[in-house]
C-alpha cells in the first residue's frame, strides 16, 4: 500500500491504536510493515503487542535499541522504530535519552524524507509532553524541564525539518499529513492547510487528509472548502468518519439535502449510529417537515440510550415552536434554560452554538421574547454569546463620529458553587476564576470599561476586575457597543 493510500480501516494498524477514532490515531510510517528485515519485523511485532498488552516500556524500550544497534538498518526500519519510541517513554528522565537514540539512530539518513519528517515528529511530541510535564512541574523539576526542552530541536528547527522533508517527497501525502498535523497543534492552520491541500490533491481518497482539513476549515471559517474535500474523498470510498463529518459540514454549510443523505449513508455503515437520525432531524427542521423531524429526534433518543440529550431537547423545542405547539414548545426551551449546560460533554463548543441559536430563532420567530432573552443572557454568561447580539443592540445607539476600538481584558472570580452556576461550560467545573478581552466601540477608556461591565456582570456574584484596556488605534465612525466577547481562559491560581 502507497503512502497515500495509508486507510483508516486497513488491517494492518497497529492493535494499540486500532480502536481510536481515525483522528486519535498516529500517521504511519509510508509503506507500513513493508521492506523490513526479518529479525526488524519480529522484533516491531513484538514491542507493539508489548505495548498492547502494557508491558514494561523500559523492557520495551531496550528490545528497540537492540534491534536498531545491529549493522544495516534501513531508512524504512529507522523510520518504523520512530514511529515507536514515544510509545517507550514514561518519565522525563528518560527522555533525553530516547532524543539522543532519535538522533543517533536518523542521522545516517539525513536525506531520507521518510526518516526525516519522523525524526521532526518525534521532537514535537516530545516537546508536548515536556509542556504537558511542566504543567504539573513545580522548582527543580521545573528547571530539569526546562533543561530538558532546551536540548530538543527549536520549533524553528522542527519545522524546517518537516518543509524540508516535504520538499524531498514531492508525492508523499504521510510527509504532508504528519507535517499539518504539528502545525494544526502549534495553531498555525493556514501552513496546515496549505499541505492538507496538497495531501488531497495527491490522494484526494485519504480519510484522514479530509477530516484534519475539515478540521481546520471548521477554525477558519472556510467550510465551503471543506465540504468539497469530503465529498472528493467520498467519491473515491465510504469511511464512516468522512460521512459523519461531510454530514456535519453539508448541514453547516445548509445543503440540506445533500447533509440528509450522508446522514442515511452514515447510518447504514454503523451498528450504533450515533448523531445521523439527529443530523437528519436538523436537516428536516431546516425544510420545515416537523413531523419527520419528530420522528428523527425519538429514533436518535433510542440509539443515544442513557446518554446526554441536550441537543435533542433543544431541537424538540424548536421544531413544537415552529410547529406551532407553543405550550409543550415552551415546555422543552425551559428545561434547556434550567439545565446545567456544564454536562454538554457531547457536544463542541460551536455545536453547542448551533444547538443554541437555531433555538433563539425559533424563540423570536414564535414570539416567545422572555424565553429568549433569557437564553440571550445565559449565552453571555455562558461566554458564548449567540451570533447578532451585540450587533443588535448596538443598532439602538445612534451614530457617532471618532469611536475607537478597544480591548478591554476582564478578571472574574467565581463563587464556591461555581459548578451549579448558569456560566459553567464542560471541563470549567474547577475553575475559581477566568479571564476574558472583550472588544468593545466606545468614545473613550471609561466609556468601554462601563459598557463591557454591564454585559460582564449579569448574574455574576462576584464583581469582575479590569486587567487591562488598550485602544487598538483603530477608529471608526459608528455605532458605539460590545463588538465580540472573546473566549475565557482559566486564571493562573
Amino acid at each position: 500500500m502507497s503512502a497515500g493510500q495509508q486507510s483508516s480501516d486497513d488491517r494492518s494498524v497497529p492493535d494499540f491504536v486500532a480502536d481510536d477514532s481515525l483522528l486519535d490515531r498516529p500517521v504511519l510510517p509510508a509503506e507500513w510493515l513493508q521492506d523490513l528485515s526479518p529479525d526488524f519485523a519480529h522484533t516491531a511485532q513484538r514491542i507493539m503487542r508489548g505495548i498492547e498488552r502494557g508491558d514494561s516500556p523500559v523492557r520495551l524500550l531496550q528490545m528497540l535499541e537492540t534491534v536498531m544497534n545491529q549493522a544495516g538498518r534501513s531508512a524504512a526500519e529507522t523510520a518504523h522504530a520512530l514511529f515507536l519510541l514515544p510509545y517507550l517513554i514514561e518519565q522525563p528522565d528518560e527522555l533525553l535519552t530516547a532524543w539522543e537514540l532519535t538522533a543517533r539512530w536518523s542521522t545516517p539518513f539525513a536525506d531520507e524524507p521518510e526518516v526525516r519528517n519522523l525524526r521532526a515528529a518525534v521532537a514535537g511530541e516530545f516537546r508536548m509532553v515536556i509542556d504537558e510535564w511542566a504543567d504539573e512541574a513545580t522548582g527543580d523539576m521545573e528547571e530539569g524541564l526546562d533543561a530538558l526542552r532546551d536540548a530538543l530541536p527549536s520549533l524553528e528547527s522542527i519545522e524546517a525539518d518537516f518543509e524540508a522533508s516535504v520538499r524531498l517527497a514531492p508525492e508523499s501525502v504521510t510527509a504532508r499529513l504528519r507535517a499539518a498535523s504539528w502545525y494544526i497543534d502549534q495553531d498555525r492552520l493556514v501552513d496546515a492547510m496549505r499541505l492538507l491541500r496538497e495531501a488531497s490533491r495527491l490522494d484526494p481518497s485519504h480519510p484522514l487528509v479530509a477530516l484534519r482539513f475539515s478540521e481546520c476549515a471548521r477554525l477558519v471559517s472556510r467550510l465551503d472548502e471543506a465540504r468539497e474535500v469530503l465529498l472528493a474523498c467520498l467519491r473515491e470510498r465510504e469511511n464512516p468518519e468522512v460521512l459523519l463529518e461531510a454530514a456535519i459540514v453539508c448541514g453547516e454549510t445548509r445543503h440540506w439535502d445533500e447533509s440528509i443523505g450522508l446522514a442515511e449513508r452514515y447510518e447504514a455503515r454503523q451498528k450504533r449510529p450515533l448523531w445521523a437520525r439527529y443530523l437528519r432531524a436538523v436537516g428536516c427542521y431546516e425544510l420545515e417537515r416537523w413531523d419527520e423531524a419528530l420522528a428523527d429526534i425519538e429514533r436518535e433518543r433510542v440509539v443515544l440510550q442513557d446518554d446526554e440529550d441536550f441537543h435533542l431537547v433543544a431541537l424538540t423545542a424548536s421544531v413544537l415552536l415552529r410547529q406551532g405547539s407553543i405550550e409543550a414548545g415552551r415546555a422543552a426551551a425551559s428545561a434547556v434554560l434550567s439545565q446545567s449546560w456544564a454536562d454538554t460533554t457531547n457536544l463542541p463548543e460551536w455545536s453547542l452554538m448551533e444547538v443554541l441559536t437555531r433555538l433563539w430563532v425559533a424563540l423570536e420567530t414564535s414570539d416567545q421574547n422572555d424565553l429568549a432573552i433569557q437564553l440571550t443572557r445565559r449565552s453571555v454568561v455562558a461566554g458564548i454569546a449567540l451570533p447578532d447580539l451585540f450587533q443588535r443592540q448596538r443598532e439602538s445607539e445612534r451614530e457617532r463620529t471618532g469611536l475607537r476600538v478597544h480591548e478591554v481584558t476582564v478578571q472574574q472570580p467565581l463563587p464556591e458553587n461555581w459548578l451549579n452556576h448558569p456560566g459553567c461550560l464542560p471541563d470549567e467545573e474547577e475553575w475559581t476564576g477566568y479571564e476574558v478581552t472583550w472588544e468593545v466601540l466606545a468614545v473613550d477608556t471609561d466609556d468601554a470599561i462601563n459598557r463591557v461591565l454591564e454585559w460582564q456582570t449579569i448574574d455574576q456574584p462576584e464583581p469582575p476586575v479590569i486587567k487591562d484596556v488598550r485602544w487598538t488605534g483603530e477608529t471608526r465612525d459608528d455605532r458605539p457597543g460590545i463588538l465580540l466577547q472573546g473566549k475565557r481562559v482559566k486564571s493562573e491560581e
